[in-house]
């Protein structure tokens, strides 16, 4: 006879205890309350602080006996995706990088499916709406075949207009200049450059954040940076070794070139957050100039 199960997906092969487990896991992850209550609800991407361990009672009861038979009823993809769910609500919760749990949990997400199926499936989340979280957890499985998605990803106005964090910027600069295919990546980091040079980005000044043109100066510092990560690859003796010294000049060749574009932008954008803070004097002090070599 067929068993039949609750509204909750969970058959007798539970005990109550366990059930119990899991409705206050689901309850508490939909309210955002991963290991305890909050003193308000967590905000966009704010950190919240507490002193306990982050609670994994649903992994106790997940890799159990029982708990193996129930998660075996989802196909490999569905339980990948649960997975990345649960990566995403735990990642802002600062408990969740103490105790060894977000170790543990990349240990699990990396036993659950291959590198390859990984990064699809970060890159098609990320695709879709850009996390940091994600960005964190896909920076351990990137490959450099993923350089074409992540220029495009890195051109999208969701990613280069975000008016209030910078950060799915800087991690995909960075993924570009240490996981990408080298040729592919300068290509994509000097489209980027040209449209930071003409950006529209939201002016939120009025409510004390950096004006268009410090965004601007900001982004191809980034790009700056950038390009010496790149050089670095470039120059390694292995590299060398396998694309040969033509191959490993004409990548330094167009690294300088890069990085001279990036400086001349970096400048105009100085010069016109300098022009910006004298109309605007109550800001003088808050931007430092940065030294060029």
């Amino acid at each position: 006879m067929e068993q039949k199960h609750s509204s909750e997906g969970l058959g007798p092969e539970f005990s109550e205890q366990e059930k119990g487990m899991l409705r206050e896991y689901k309850a508490r992850a939909q309210k955002g309350e991963m290991g305890g209550p909050k003193d308000k609800p967590r905000e966009g991407r704010e950190f919240v602080m507490h002193p306990e361990p982050v609670d994994l009672s649903w992994k106790e009861v997940m890799m159990s006996e029982r708990g193996q038979e129930f998660w075996q009823k989802f196909s490999k993809e569905e339980r990948l995706n649960k997975m990345l769910d649960t990566w995403q609500e735990l990642f802002y919760d600062s408990r969740f990088h103490n105790e060894g749990a977000e170790q543990e949990m990349r240990r699990l997400i990396t036993e659950e499916a291959g590198r390859d199926q990984i990064a699809d499936a970060l890159l098609e989340r990320l695709e879709i709406k850009p996390d940091y979280a994600l960005f964190d957890l896909y920076r351990s499985f990137a490959r450099p075949e993923d350089t074409q998605r992540l220029g495009a990803l890195l051109l999208q106005d969701k990613v280069m207009r975000e008016p209030l964090d910078r950060s799915d910027k800087t991690m995909l600069v960075s993924l570009l200049a240490t996981k990408g295919d080298l040729r592919l990546a300068l290509e994509a980091l000097s489209q980027f450059a040209e449209r930071v040079r003409d950006c529209d980005y939201a002016d939120l000044s009025a409510k004390g954040l950096d004006p268009p043109p410090a965004k601007r100066a900001a982004d191809q510092w980034d790009i700056l940076r950038a390009v010496e990560q790149l050089e670095k690859r470039i120059e390694d003796p292995a590299m060398t070794y396998a694309a040969g010294p033509q191959e490993r000049d004409a990548l330094l060749k167009e690294a300088a070139i890069l990085r001279a574009q990036a400086r001349v932008y970096m400048r105009d954008a100085e010069d016109e957050l300098s022009e910006w803070v004298r109309s605007h004097p109550e800001w003088a002090g808050r931007f430092i100039g940065r030294d060029q070599e």
